[in-house]
């Protein structure tokens, strides 16, 4: 399921009711039994929030949740830059606005790097016993993740929100 990851954190914004909703029908209806998402305890504490939408909705069913995103510790380990590292080298000083044409450099840099995050992500969910799972990202990893998913024996039912995903695991 691909979000603004301000829907994963930010519970009054109604894109985070949205994802609630979509959450909640796809646990529902889909059987799901692990919600994992592009999210890590650093960003927790980053955005000053206990929990995740994913990790409520998880609760309220019962069913496993899994934190996948990389800490600052295992991207050093993979020499992924962090934000700040990439603005540095890229020589852009002060406050950068979102979506601004710093931002847009930044992310570009960041987006280099997508293949290897996702593949830690997949590392963290492919032991986990679960038949079905759902797994939240930023849209823009939704066709990278999807394809590493596929190569590795999943089914990858897409649906949209921004996009949504839910997985399958083959028997």
């Amino acid at each position: 399921m691909g979000v603004d990851h301000t829907a994963q954190w930010n519970k009054d914004s109604s894109e985070s009711k949205i994802l609630k909703s979509e959450l909640t029908e796809i646990v529902k209806n889909h059987s799901i039994d692990l919600i994992a998402e592009e999210f890590s305890e650093e960003a927790l504490a980053g955005n000053k929030v206990k929990k995740t939408v994913c990790q409520d909705v998880a609760k309220v069913f019962g069913i496993n949740h899994k934190l996948c995103d990389l800490d600052s510790q295992e991207r050093k380990k993979q020499n992924i830059p962090l934000r700040n590292e990439v603005k540095s080298r890229l020589n852009i000083k002060g406050l950068v606005l979102a979506n601004s044409q710093e931002d847009k450099l930044i992310e570009a840099e960041l987006r280099k790097y997508d293949l290897i995050r996702e593949k830690g992500w997949f590392n963290k969910i492919k032991n986990e016993v679960a038949q079905n799972l759902v797994f939240v990202c930023g849209s823009s990893h939704l066709k990278g993740f999807r394809s590493i998913l596929i190569n590795n024996g999943y089914e990858v039912v897409m649906r949209n929100i921004e996009n949504e995903a839910v997985l399958k695991k083959k028997k």
